[in-house]
């Protein structure tokens, strides 16, 4: 019963120990995170529209587990922002930044243009399932006797043609 006891003594002063070290160094890790997200915000409100920001001016509400916030209120300026990496940018009502996106425009243009890549993405993938059919139908004639090459060659290179939407 006293190694218990020991033992346990031993290991409550170790997982303190560790416990400590690990708030230490995620306070230091928020402090760290805060300056690179602040510097994150005011490089992107001048890269996207020349404005100038104060980083000692910014008020920082930090968020570990979604994104922080960073607000200037003289600039009407909201920045959302986690690891130096600016989601949301606001600048005197305009949205500068959306989702990651500059602005909601081109956020609405990639999901469009996505969809359309998807869709066609699938058609050509039916094309090619068409043509390794064909490709095989070909194989199975060109292994019996007598075969004709002529026909078996344009019946391939049609399917081909008509896959691929051009003409050879």
């Amino acid at each position: 019963m006293v190694v218990s006891v020991i033992i346990d003594t031993l290991l409550g002063i170790t997982m303190t120990k560790y416990l400590t070290m690990a708030i230490l160094l995620f306070s230091a890790s928020s402090f760290a995170g805060s300056a690179e997200n602040i510097d994150a915000c005011v490089a992107d409100a001048k890269e996207y529209t020349g404005l100038v920001l104060d980083e000692f001016d910014a008020e920082y509400s930090g968020n570990i587990l979604a994104s922080s916030e960073v607000k200037w209120k003289d600039e009407e300026v909201l920045c959302e922002v986690k690891l130096g990496d600016v989601y949301n940018l606001t600048i005197q009502g305009e949205q500068v930044i959306y989702k990651d996106f500059a602005g909601k425009d081109s956020y609405e243009l990639d999901a469009t243009l996505r969809n359309e890549t998807d869709r066609a993405i699938e058609k050509l993938k039916s094309r090619i399932s068409l043509l390794q059919q064909r490709m095989d139908e070909a194989t199975k004639k060109l292994q019996v006797a007598k075969p004709d090459h002529k026909e078996i060659t344009k019946y391939v290179e049609h399917g081909i043609e008509k896959a691929s939407g051009s003409s050879n």
